[in-house]
């Protein structure tokens, strides 16, 4: 399986050998050359053993952990789909607990597959009700957890659809949700209707307050928390604003008790049915910073667990250490203590001899594994000590008894400001053993070698060859080594991976953000095979472009931004024009003769409107527009004056990244439809704006100027200041940056001295439209008063098409795959504002 030629395997005497009574892992272990959790479902059927709840629980969670980890698309779907299909075999053997479902709903989140989850909670309905029709006949009473409308269903499928690109999906899910919500968990008395479908008609939309149902335990307030705070993430990718107002009113009036709010991300996850895991971010999608908040709370310890890690902030993800220790190990390496961190190594080494002695002692079957508190070390080490998959995974360290890779990693965090140069020999002693060095234990090196360049070209080097070869073994074996390493119960080479980079760009914005752009540019030449200048880099090496695009694009404020703009112009000004020509159908875009990019604002006022001579009206183009229809750029000029068409460069890179499928985690079946046409219509328009920037310089040209604005002119529109609008991020949001320089292009145009039409921001994105428009809930909008938002009607539905409500069919095929019409006639909408 790992590579060559794939022979035929007989492994049924491992199946004749096992039964239900033995540890699932014994056979995994077995068929190590088969990373399949499918296939060993498919041959223990095939067997006829059965099949028990945690045995299906257990299958389910390694399907998801596989398809999790699988890098190539294909396969990816393959596993996918043979995933589902041995859900439906253990639905079909009756073999389905809520844990098995809740593992396959987590299988439908990592998949993004709406379409799935949604059919088979229907069914699930469906099948219940049948139940309890047969159990009223019997005079039986129906136990609750078999109930037909279950809480935490709805909570899955709210998760699942925060992974679907398309915002008109998200909608109908959302009003099903209130709809089963409000009709069959909310109090009888409020709704004045029996709830016989999710499709059961709206009776309270009207109501200010919302009324919520009453909560028995714990575990259903926390499912009715959950449940309220992603209807409110979703809300701004509502359009309807009837709905959007129900998510934030029903989360805004929901009575929550401290020990509800004071819940962690692990009790959430287990009122979702979710048991069992050993990789809180692998197996339970649990973000480090969610699973750790209340422990830095209770130790003041704030900033641990950014996302993603930096090396001010280096830890490590999917480990199996208890989030306790963890702690302790991060609070002592960050704040270069080297004696606590070997207070808390010695701590692991002794539990771990006790683990060791316990196992080899005679009545190990009659102990428990579990961790014995002393004076010395009074919290567990481990996560779980009675997992058999955890256990499997830690057996090795447990039988070597010594210090893994993982822990030298924090005291070598410790040691790099202390101490630099014993980091550096701690980690040769690493590897004189043996031992593999992490990824983010380099980039903590190579950031506290600052004064010996020789030792940070050296530790790059390593870092380059160690990447190259990961790379390599994929292309060459068939599974990926994460997976292998994995399956194969091997937690070192796992831990490795799992944290390592996935493209060499990510080490350098690590090095970047710790050290400087242009340091880190001279010591990533000085490693090239090629005599490169450092101010040719950005042009030759796409790893190292992307990477000072990503740093510089964080800067904030007036005085960040001049720092990027003079570390562009001094020592990469070849960036702005790189970073378009790395586009399709872009590689031979130059600035015209008589044009130049502009650094500073005055610069940019002279590029957009003084080099007219008439007044110009300029449009702001968004992604969402541009991928609606290309009528726009050919239509006849309607109201006498120039116009200028400005596309900022990162709207062609989201048309870039849709043909490209960047991101690209949905499988599901109807969506995929909708991510073809896209990827179809984002070529064209790639296209036909390459095409257009070419024609307008040929003699005799009439129409509208097209002008791209790139990285370093969007970049000035970044110098907003964070106390003048504290709820923009435009160093990390393209919508944020898009309202940012519709601000910036209308204050030029207020104040410069030449005459100038209107500045018109065109975009059929719903949440940009509101964040400008509505004064109501956005700070911006009341500065974006004199510009005009244009966006393009939905298509009305063909006469006599039959409609289905969102709670009897998902419409997955909507108006993101049709095609409009837009032009500067009619057919344009300009949207109203909503004062403050």
């Amino acid at each position: 399986m790992w590579g060559g030629i794939k022979h035929a395997r007989d492994y049924s005497h491992h199946f004749r050998e096992w039964s239900s009574s033995k540890p699932l892992e014994n056979l995994r272990k077995a068929l190590f050359r088969e990373p399949r959790p499918w296939y060993l479902g498919f041959q223990i059927d095939k067997f006829n053993h059965a099949i028990d709840e945690r045995t299906s629980e257990k299958l389910m969670r390694w399907c998801t952990s596989i398809v999790s980890l699988e890098s190539n698309s294909t396969r990816r779907k393959e596993a996918y789909h043979n995933s589902h299909e041995l859900f439906a075999l253990m639905m079909n053997r009756k073999k389905l607990s809520d844990a098995t479902l809740a593992q396959f709903f987590s299988l439908c989140e990592v998949g993004g597959d709406v379409t799935s989850a949604y059919q088979w909670i229907r069914l699930m309905v469906d099948q219940r009700r049948e139940q309890a029709s047969l159990s009223s006949d019997s005079h039986v009473e129906v136990p609750s957890s078999q109930q037909p409308y279950q809480l935490w269903h709805y909570v899955w499928l709210l998760r699942i659809v925060m992974r679907s690109p398309n915002d008109d999906v998200v909608g109908e899910m959302v009003q099903a949700v209130r709809e089963v919500y409000e009709t069959i968990f909310s109090p009888p008395s409020e709704i004045g209707v029996e709830g016989e479908d999710l499709g059961g008609e709206e009776t309270s939309s009207d109501r200010s307050v919302v009324e919520h149902m009453v909560c028995d335990n714990f575990d259903e307030a926390l499912l009715q928390r959950e449940l309220f705070a992603l209807a409110r993430k979703l809300a701004p990718r509502i359009q309807d604003a009837e709905l959007r107002s129900w998510c934030f009113r029903a989360e805004s009036s929901l009575m929550i008790s401290d020990e509800v709010a004071a819940a962690t991300s692990t009790e959430v996850r287990s009122a979702m049915k979710l048991q069992h895991w050993v990789f809180p971010q692998l197996d339970a999608q649990i973000a480090p910073h969610e699973e750790n908040a209340e422990i830095s709370k209770k130790t003041e310890n704030k900033a641990f667990y950014q996302s993603p890690p930096t090396i001010e902030n280096p830890y490590l993800i999917d480990s199996l250490l208890s989030p306790q220790f963890l702690e302790k190990l991060m609070s002592a390496s960050t704040s270069f203590d080297v004696k606590g961190v070997g207070f808390w190594i010695q701590a692991f080494l002794e539990d771990i001899a006790a683990e060791k002695a316990k196992i080899s002692s005679a009545d190990q079957h009659t102990k428990k594994r579990q961790h014995t508190p002393t004076s010395t070390n009074p919290i567990p080490v481990w996560r779980d000590y009675r997992n058999p998959s955890h256990h499997e995974f830690r057996k090795m360290i447990i039988e070597d008894q010594g210090v893994p890779a993982e822990l030298y990693h924090y005291l070598i965090v410790a040691l790099s400001q202390t101490s630099p140069r014993m980091a550096v020999l701690t980690k040769s002693k690493m590897s004189a053993r043996g031992m593999r060095t992490l990824d983010l234990t380099r980039a903590v090196l190579i950031a506290a070698c600052k004064d010996s360049f020789d030792d940070q070209k050296a530790l790059l080097l390593e870092q380059q060859t160690d990447f190259a070869k990961r790379v390599q073994l994929d292309i060459d074996f068939e599974t990926p080594k994460v997976v292998e390493v994995y399956w194969k119960f091997e937690y070192h080479e796992f831990l490795h991976l799992r944290n390592g980079v996935k493209k060499m760009q990510d080490f350098y914005v690590l090095l970047m953000d710790a050290l400087n752009v242009p340091d880190v540019q001279r010591l990533i030449a000085a490693t090239s095979d090629t005599l490169i200048h450092e101010e040719e880099l950005v042009a030759v090496d796409e790893e190292a472009r992307d990477a000072v695009y990503c740093t510089l694009r964080k800067r904030r404020g007036a005085v960040e931004v001049e720092d990027a703009l003079d570390i562009i112009t001094e020592h990469c000004p070849m960036l702005d024009l790189a970073l378009i020509n790395s586009f399709p159908h872009f590689k031979e875009y130059t600035l015209a003769d008589n044009d130049e990019i502009a650094t500073t604002v005055d610069e940019l006022s002279r590029r957009l409107f003084s080099s007219s001579s008439q007044p110009r009206d300029v449009y702001l183009m968004d992604s969402s527009f541009i991928e609606t229809s290309e009528r726009f750029f050919t239509a006849s000029n309607q109201t006498g004056r120039e116009r200028a068409i400005v596309i900022p460069w990162f709207c062609l890179k989201h048309l870039v990244e849709t043909v490209d499928g960047v991101g690209e985690q949905c499988m599901d079946a109807e969506m995929g439809k909708i991510q073809k046409h896209e990827r179809n219509v984002a070529i064209q328009r790639l296209q036909q704006i390459s095409t257009m920037l070419l024609q307008q310089r040929a003699p005799g040209y009439v129409g509208p100027k097209f002008i791209v604005l790139h990285f370093s002119e969007c970049l000035l529109a970044q110098s907003i200041s964070r106390a003048d609008f504290p709820s923009l991020s435009p160093e990390t949001s393209d919508d944020d940056l898009m309202s940012s320089i519709l601000l910036l292009l209308s204050t030029i145009s207020t104040r410069t001295s030449v005459s100038t039409g209107e500045v018109l921001l065109c975009s059929d994105d719903p949440q940009l439209v509101e964040q400008v428009t509505n004064e109501e809930t956005s700070t911006i909008a009341s500065c974006l008063r004199q510009v005009t938002v244009l966006s393009t009607p939905p298509v009305e539905e063909a006469d006599g098409m039959e409609t289905q409500s969102s709670a009897q069919a998902v419409n997955m095929v909507n108006s993101v795959a049709c095609d409009f019409v837009p032009n500067l006639g009619d057919d344009i909408v300009r949207i109203p504002r909503k004062d403050g």
